[in-house]
C-alpha cells in the first residue's frame, strides 16, 4: 500500500483549481475493503514502471511515493505528499514521447519553477501550458462517455481531476490510459497501486470527475 498522498495546506479554499489527496493511513487489505475493491497480493500490485523499459505508446506506472523520488521538494512539501499531478503528466509525456529524461521529481521541479503550485497544491492551468513546453499538446474534455471513449480509442490519454469520492476525499488527478469493448477504464493512480490495479467504469469516473484533459503528441 501507498500510503502518503497528495496534500497541501489550502486544499479547501482552492478545491475549484487545485486538487491533493490526505493520507490514506490504511493498509491495501482495509483499502480495499473501504472502497469495495477486490483485495490483492503484494505480487499482484503494479509497481513502478523502471526507466529503462520507459517507451513511446506504452503507459508506464509511476507513483509518487516511489522511493526514488518521493522526498525530493515540491511545492513547499516532497513529490510524495504533493506530486500526483506532475506525477501524472510525466506518466503522459513518456507515453506521448517516449523520452526518458523526466522523472516526476524532474516534472515537479519544472511546476514550482513555473509557479504552479504556490499553495501546496498543483493548479489546473499547469495541465494546459505545461505540455507545450514539453513538445505535445492538451486539450479539456467535456465531461461526457464519448469525450472519454473517442479521446482514449484515438490513442489520446487523458488526465482528470477527482474531486472527493473513490480516490481522494480532498482531490486529486489520475490518468485514464485506455478503455476496452465493455467501456472499462484503466486507470493509473500515482498514489495507490490497488486502485490503479481496478477496472473502472467510465460512468462510475465520470461521477467524481470535475475537469479532464486529452493529450496528443
Amino acid at each position: 500500500m501507498l500510503a502518503p498522498s497528495c496534500i497541501g495546506a489550502l486544499a479547501l479554499t482552492l478545491a475549484s483549481t487545485v486538487f491533493f489527496v490526505p493520507s490514506a493511513g490504511a493498509d491495501a487489505a482495509t483499502e480495499a475493503r473501504l472502497l469495495d475493491l477486490t483485495p490483492m497480493s503484494i505480487g499482484q500490485l503494479p509497481a513502478s514502471t523502471q526507466r529503462s523499459s520507459w517507451q513511446q505508446g506504452s503507459m508506464p506506472y509511476l507513483f509518487q511515493t516511489d522511493p526514488l523520488w518521493a522526498q525530493k521538494p515540491y511545492a513547499g512539501a516532497t513529490v510524495a505528499l504533493n506530486g500526483c499531478g506532475p506525477t501524472c503528466l510525466t506518466m503522459v509525456y513518456i507515453y506521448l514521447t517516449g523520452n526518458t529524461d523526466l522523472t516526476p521529481a524532474d516534472m515537479c521541479a519544472r511546476a514550482d519553477a513555473g509557479g504552479y503550485a504556490p499553495t501546496g497544491a498543483t493548479e489546473w492551468r499547469f495541465m494546459t501550458e505545461m505540455p507545450s513546453k514539453l513538445g505535445f499538446s492538451s486539450r479539456e474534455l467535456e465531461l461526457t462517455p464519448n469525450a472519454i471513449s473517442t479521446a482514449l480509442e484515438a490513442g489520446q490519454p487523458v488526465i482528470c481531476a477527482v474531486a472527493p469520492g473513490d480516490f481522494t476525499s480532498v482531490g486529486h488527478f489520475i490518468v485514464l490510459s485506455s478503455i476496452d469493448d465493455a467501456g472499462m477504464l484503466t486507470v493509473h493512480d500515482p498514489n495507490s497501486s490497488l486502485r490503479t490495479a481496478q477496472k473502472w467504469s467510465v460512468d462510475r469516473i465520470l461521477g467524481q470527475t470535475t475537469a479532464c484533459w486529452a493529450f496528443t503528441a
